[in-house]
């Protein structure tokens, strides 16, 4: 898994849990309304592509792709950071469950 400072000067960061659930469930509990609240300050329902939001730290988010029940990938925006931070959830088949 890619990590670290990149050539262009952003940074990387992985992590990795496999679960013994189907993709569907996995989805929901991480992805969608109170779920997608355990990694994001209450948002209020799932996130469709191309949606803004604002969490209650005033951080501004942007669903850039939405492909339930495989990949969640935002673009969080604040005024006191120097550029947007990209976060990305996929959801992978594993052995047993999903990663």
């Amino acid at each position: 898994m890619l990590a670290g400072l990149a050539a262009d000067g952003t940074y990387a960061a992985g992590a990795r849990h496999t679960v013994d659930v189907s993709a569907e469930d996995a989805w929901r509990n991480w992805a969608e309304g109170s779920g997608l609240g355990r990694w994001l300050s209450s948002p209020r329902k799932a996130l469709k592509e191309g949606e803004r939001t604002t969490l209650e730290d005033g951080t501004e988010v942007l669903a850039v792709r939405v492909r339930p029940p495989a990949l969640l990938r935002i673009r969080l925006t604040r005024a006191d950071w120097p550029r947007p931070r990209t976060a990305q959830l996929r959801v992978l088949p594993a052995a047993r469950g999903n990663t």
